[in-house]
């Protein structure tokens, strides 16, 4: 364990751990520095009788940047500052989980992010090359991309807890993951302002080292059901952002497929706390050149969402999916615009810093 915490001291930053002030980092490390055998007892302790002795986080919340309403609760995002003891506690445990997911790949490859050698280009590059096969074969590629509403905050404890026995980790382990997960307390801090301390039930801290890898866990079973199940059709998540792509050969044929994997895939977040956002929810069709043959084009789309009905979806010929733009004739001149035009906005930003004192 005393290698453990100090590779986690040692790779831990402001940047990878935002909820750890500089001071009280270089103290953590001072104070582990000075009495490495304390710090070992109280995590052995910790993980041994499977309880997570800090519970309470300050939950600071900010506003999202450019959004037209701030009236909204959706304009804010919600950060948890938490103990830096537990921080570090849970970041080892994240670490040794991780190394089991990778080993044993425990986590279907369609689930990008939270795991080594997945990232958003993998997640990327996974869609495109759908849309390219299906126009080199002469389909059509329907592709439905969807959020999960307030996912890190109505993950269901026992439900984990299941999905972490039901994989094999062990009883020591998935008791503290109960602890973390269940009766904690949080304060809220807006605009200067601290509110009592309340109690949460359900969710895991959007901040802790753990809630990304544990969010991946949580939905393995719905990707790994689904894998076996769907032909023709595919999910892909990337924490909480998913992506339903389908082949067809015409119109209608990919886009009935897709709203159905939708219904399936929806049905599933209802039955553990969870749906998906509707304002959130794009559609974009791929084809080839010559599309006559594929029918009438389709320009909206109606889905069925069990815990809100049904909906339209309009139809874009250009969807933004983790950061990039895609066309539905596969164009990139749109994104390399895009680019060049952030690239131009950084250089002009150096040569002012360059020029000030």
């Amino acid at each position: 364990m005393s290698d453990e915490i100090s590779a986690v001291l040692s790779s831990t930053s402001n940047k990878s751990a935002p909820g750890i002030s500089s001071i009280n980092y270089k103290l953590l490390k001072w104070a582990f520095a000075a009495s490495p055998q304390r710090f070992l007892d109280l995590y052995n302790a910790a993980l041994t009788l499977g309880y997570h002795p800090w519970k309470e986080a300050l939950v600071v919340v900010i506003p999202k940047p450019n959004k037209p309403d701030y009236s909204l609760p959706k304009a804010y995002r919600p950060i948890a500052l938490l103990e830096c003891c537990g921080k570090v506690l849970e970041k080892i445990i994240a670490c040794c989980v991780l190394h089991d997911v990778n080993s044993l790949q425990l986590i279907p490859t369609n689930q990008f992010g939270s795991r080594n050698y997945s990232s958003t280009v993998d997640a990327g590059l996974s869609i495109v090359h759908t849309a390219q096969a299906a126009i080199c074969t002469g389909h059509v590629a329907a592709l439905l991309l969807f959020d999960i509403q307030g996912f890190f905050n109505n993950i269901n404890a026992e439900w984990a807890v299941q999905i972490f026995l039901d994989l094999g980790f062990p009883p020591s382990l998935c008791k503290w993951l109960c602890s973390f997960l269940s009766e904690c307390r949080i304060r809220l801090c807006f605009n200067a302002t601290t509110s009592d301390p309340f109690l949460v039930l359900h969710g895991t801290p959007q901040g802790s080292p753990l809630s990304p890898l544990l969010s991946a866990i949580y939905t393995s079973p719905l990707l790994k059901h689904l894998e076996a199940l769907w032909t023709k059709r595919s999910l892909s998540l990337y924490v909480d952002d998913g992506a339903i792509s389908a082949l067809g050969p015409s119109y209608r044929h990919a886009v009935h497929m897709v709203a159905e994997g939708f219904e399936e895939v929806t049905s599933w977040l209802a039955q553990n706390g969870l749906h998906a956002e509707p304002e959130k929810t794009e559609l974009i069709i791929f084809h080839p050149k010559h599309h006559v043959a594929f029918g009438a084009p389709i320009h909206r789309v109606g889905l069925c969402n069990p815990v809100i009905g049904e909906y339209l979806v309009k139809v874009s010929p250009t969807v933004r999916y983790l950061g990039m733009f895609l066309h539905h004739r596969l164009d990139w001149s749109g994104e390399v615009k895009i680019m060049a035009c952030r690239a131009q906005s950084v250089f002009q930003a150096l040569s002012i810093m360059g020029n000030s004192i």
